[in-house]
């Protein structure tokens, strides 16, 4: 129906996230360090950038939910892309991460929410969805679409990286992504876009947060540079010696992977295969 996506939280403990042995980080150590350094009810932190933007369509019920079992969330208003729709945002820290839901505001809101700030890089928050065809999609899908998907973000000291260029440029030569930079006096934002028959598009973003302060993006540096150790000691394994080494070519951080669904036609999967591996 043009509506499916999944978000999976994935504990993955023993396929191991250790840049070295016993180092006590991993992703248990960086997930409670992220909890540490995010404060939706405080000041704002770059960590936060790392979240999953979910879609609803009535936010004065999911405030009173999250109210009802306790949990704290950042309150936020942006207007939709190129419309006069006001979104309200409501950041929930979960497991390290921020799960954000929008919908749109009403005119009795409260008056604790604002607009993203400057520092807080607002066009990485900016919804860029059809809002009323999105709402009528799921109002015809009810039965199984309370809430979806529509984004997620991702924080980067360096969006220069061969790594990432080599990202952008594949996903635009092999699966159609729409590419679109934004460059802002507080950050700059590389959004990956899909658009499939019928659908809403959907999207991911890489912000790099040169606004905030320097500390913060340095520790969003040691982050990608501690997953990048450990990548080279997970994924570099000898083939010999299957039993010890049985997760070679996987590790824990992998488990933080974007898919997109890739339709087929006869020997599309093929070509498709050669193009990556190559």
């Amino acid at each position: 129906n043009g509506m499916d996506a999944q978000l999976h939280w994935v504990e993955g403990a023993r396929t191991g996230s250790e840049a070295s042995a016993d180092d006590g980080w991993g992703v248990p150590g960086w997930q409670e360090h992220f909890d540490k350094a995010i404060d939706v009810r405080g000041s704002y932190n770059a960590f936060e950038l790392n979240k999953m933007q979910v879609y609803v369509t009535n936010i004065t019920a999911t405030i009173a939910r999250l109210d009802s079992f306790g949990y704290s969330y950042r309150t936020r208003l942006s207007m939709a892309a190129g419309t006069e729709i006001r979104l309200a945002h409501l950041g929930v820290k979960l497991a390290g991460r921020i799960w954000e839901f929008v919908g749109r505001a009403p005119k009795d809101l409260s008056k604790d929410f604002q607009f993203w700030l400057p520092d807080e890089c607002p066009s990485a928050h900016e919804v860029h969805v059809d809002i009323q065809n999105l709402e009528e999609r799921m109002k015809a899908h009810s039965h199984s679409n309370s809430s979806v998907w529509i984004s997620t973000t991702i924080a980067t000291a360096n969006l220069e990286s061969k790594g990432l260029q080599e990202l952008f440029n594949d996903s635009t030569t092999l699966t159609n992504a729409k590419h679109q930079i934004h460059e802002g006096a507080k950050c700059t934002v590389h959004s990956l876009s899909w658009n499939g028959a019928g659908a809403h598009v959907r999207g991911i973003r890489y912000v790099e947060p040169h606004g905030r302060d320097q500390d913060e993006i340095g520790e969003v540096s040691d982050y990608e540079q501690y997953i990048t150790t450990a990548h080279k000691r997970y994924l570099t394994q000898p083939l010999e010696d299957q039993d010890k080494y049985r997760w070679r070519n996987w590790d824990n951080w992998l488990d933080q992977h974007f898919g997109v669904q890739y339709n087929i036609t006869g020997g599309n999967c093929e070509r498709m295969n050669s193009k990556v591996r190559s």
